[in-house]
């Protein structure tokens, strides 16, 4: 039997400007800017993506870091997306 239930995940590596340009691109069109340690996050908040958002109220979101971007169904699930060099 089939289910509504969705996880989305992708990695990919990107160079600095091609980042910083995809940062610039979602926040104008109106995504949240995250700056922490691990690099810059850009999301949107509330109800209407593919599933429930996170407990930060965060539905689809990228993480950008100095060598890659990462892409989860929420913030929170970008703890699951790991580069192919990185342990588990």
């Amino acid at each position: 039997m089939g289910t509504d239930n969705v996880a989305i995940r992708a990695w990919a590596a990107i160079d600095p400007a091609t980042a910083s340009a995809a940062i610039q691109h979602y926040v104008d069109a109106g995504w949240i800017r995250v700056d922490a340690p691990e690099g810059t996050y850009v999301g949107v908040k509330g109800d209407g993506g593919p599933v429930s958002p996170d407990a930060e109220g965060f539905n689809e979101t990228y993480l950008f870091t100095k060598t890659d971007v990462r892409f989860a169904d929420s913030k929170a699930s970008l703890k699951d997306v790991k580069a192919p060099t990185e342990a588990g």
